[in-house]
């Protein structure tokens, strides 16, 4: 019978009987101690410090060996790795039934992740599957061009109103109130807004200046067509999505909406300089734009087909991204887990930058920690493991800057101090 412990002092046993080396005491449930751990995060790494967490919040190190306090509950993890909750800033929480989805979330808090940002789907269904037992969620409401809207994915996200009309999914026109909308959309609860396509260098301009003043990111896919990559970031998009789309960049040609854009990767390979890209790159970090590759979204639709395809040309596009400086942030585009597995896509995603772009193992930590937190604008709650910073964190079995892998390899997560897993 699978036993659900129901207090901390309760779930420290627990933790007793699974290592006899552990030593809980004291009953204050919102204060505890993480002692001989090493704590990896963006400020780099602290081996053998006892971590300690008051009313959610980490407030304090001491040396590995030092007293502890005695209202303290203690948990000696000697042997494990601690890195800040995962972020996965791309996911769509409205593809599919709400039991699905909420299960999904579930899986993905106990495999790691402690917030994921939606992008772009119905917003008030999806802030109602935020539990204890899910991460936190941020959601955004999209934007695009009139003509966008044909598309039949908008018509679940926009419910109960037409594709285009909802406060959190705007179809912009030439008469649009833009400061009207953002405001709509501001008020619904969302982190930011996502440009999704059909939207002119214009019309960028605007909804960037006009969110921002009223304190909301802004997003986008990395080619809204006709507007290019290079036009969105002087424009003032925060954060680019999708590696395959910087291709666009340097395409003689850029259709004016976005189903008329070819998703043949050989015609996007054929006429684009490569060269064209270094100037982009260059006022991505002059702006301090991310770039979100989504890589293993490009290989699960290139999946079987040899040769140069999107998911190749998505990998070299982000490594001379990263040789110019730009910053990368993590999403999947597919929180997973795939069918058959209770591991969130994140992990495989991490995997992927390391294996096939280059990056190190604590770049990609800090990619999906701290980068996350900076392009959600969270960075001052989460992200890394700060004193004064909320406590979501991953306990590890085993070292990731050894081994990417061993991010998978979780025994335990805490989220606002809570054990979750």
């Amino acid at each position: 019978m699978k036993i659900i412990w129901t207090t901390l002092a309760l779930f420290g046993a627990f933790i007793i009987a699974l290592n006899p080396h552990s030593e809980a005491r004291g009953k204050n449930a919102n204060a505890i101690a993480l002692t001989h751990i090493t704590v990896i995060d963006a400020n780099g790494v602290k081996p053998n410090v006892t971590l300690i967490v008051r009313a959610g919040k980490i407030s304090e190190y001491l040396p590995g060996d030092s007293e502890i306090p005695a209202d303290l509950a203690v948990f000696d993890l000697k042997g494990k790795f601690v890195i800040p909750g995962l972020i996965d800033a791309h996911v769509h929480l409205t593809r599919g039934p709400t039991t699905k989805i909420q299960h999904d979330l579930e899986l993905a808090l106990k495999g790691g992740i402690t917030a994921v940002r939606d992008m772009a789907g119905n917003v008030p269904r999806i802030q109602s599957m935020q539990t204890p037992k899910t991460p936190s969620i941020y959601t955004s409401a999209l934007f695009a061009g009139n003509t966008f809207f044909s598309d039949p994915r908008t018509a679940a996200a926009a419910h109960p109103h037409p594709p285009g009309k909802a406060p959190w999914q705007v179809a912009i026109t030439e008469d649009s109130d833009y400061f009207g909308l953002v405001k709509n959309a501001k008020d619904q609860g969302v982190q930011g807004i996502k440009l999704y396509a059909d939207l002119k260098p214009n019309e960028v301009m605007e909804l960037c200046r006009v969110a921002k003043s009223e304190g909301l990111k802004v997003w986008g896919h990395a080619t809204l067509f006709p507007s290019q990559p290079e036009q969105l970031v002087e424009a003032g998009v925060e954060a680019l999505s999708h590696a395959a789309l910087i291709g666009w960049q340097a395409h003689p040609e850029i259709p004016d909406h976005y189903h008329q854009a070819s998703r043949d990767s050989q015609v996007i390979f054929k006429h684009s300089d490569p060269t064209r890209f270094q100037s982009l790159f260059q006022k991505m970090k002059q702006y301090n734009c991310f770039l979100e590759p989504t890589l293993l979204l490009m290989e699960k639709i290139e999946e079987g087909k040899a040769g140069e395809n999107l998911d190749t040309w998505s990998c070299k596009v982000t490594q001379l991204a990263l040789q110019s400086g730009v910053l990368l942030n993590i999403g999947t585009d597919r929180m997973g887990p795939e069918p058959g597995s209770n591991t969130p896509n994140i992990h495989f995603e991490m995997e992927k930058l390391v294996k096939e772009v280059g990056m190190s193992p604590m770049e990609v930590i800090k990619a999906a920690t701290f980068h996350n937190a900076k392009v959600l604008g969270i960075s001052d709650q989460v992200g890394t493991l700060s004193c004064g910073m909320q406590a979501d964190l991953v306990i590890l079995n085993a070292n990731p800057l050894e081994e990417i892998s061993n991010s998978r390899d979780i025994f335990a997560v805490l989220k606002t101090g809570e054990w979750v897993h």
